[in-house]
């Protein structure tokens, strides 16, 4: 009976551990090259978890009788983890999520073109915290480019080519977008 049962739990931890792959874009979309350079001053002003003091007491008492009591103080430091995720909405990460390191990254994710993307950055770990760094729409264009600043003077976004307007022959080479951060002025829209 217990081996049966212990099988059965085995089994279904297996199952229950295949569920499906995390989303990662859209299926059947257009790769969209993102570029998303990152400062570590941009997640300065997060709550900061980093240098955590702690205090502990022991004691122990040996069969011999003895004992002995002791205290310690320690100081613990927590690596930050900072990714980018984008989804139908501020704060949603269903259509993708991906983990940055300081300086600059480079990626593509399969996008449908015409898509409104809202673009989040959590932080987690010595820092965290998580801001909505702006929306864009995806071109339609070939190679479309999405970049990212986020340094001390938040969060910049740019699309390119622009999406064109309807019915419009010229685009833009970078497009201004939504900033969902109020400190933050977007980058000017210019035009060939």
């Amino acid at each position: 009976m217990t081996r049966t049962l212990i099988a059965v739990l085995v089994a279904t931890c297996f199952v229950v551990g295949c569920g499906e792959k995390r989303r990662f874009g859209d299926d059947g979309g257009t790769a969209v090259a993102f570029r998303v350079a990152l400062d570590r001053a941009f997640v300065s002003d997060m709550r900061n978890r980093q240098g955590r003091v702690g205090v502990g007491v022991g004691a122990g008492v040996s069969s011999g009788g003895g004992s002995s009591i002791g205290t310690g103080v320690g100081l613990s430091f927590s690596a930050t983890t900072v990714s980018i995720v984008g989804g139908d909405g501020p704060g949603q990460g269903q259509v993708f999520r991906k983990e940055l390191e300081w300086g600059e990254n480079v990626f593509s994710v399969p996008l449908t073109p015409g898509r409104t993307l809202h673009l989040t950055i959590q932080v987690e770990g010595g820092r965290q915290g998580w801001e909505a760094i702006g929306s864009v729409e995806i071109p339609s264009a070939p190679q479309p480019k999405v970049e990212a600043v986020l340094n001390a003077g938040g969060p910049k976004l740019s699309v390119s080519p622009a999406p064109a307007a309807a019915g419009s022959t010229t685009t833009t080479t970078t497009t201004t977008v939504t900033t969902d951060s109020p400190a933050t002025t977007p980058p000017a829209t210019t035009a060939p």
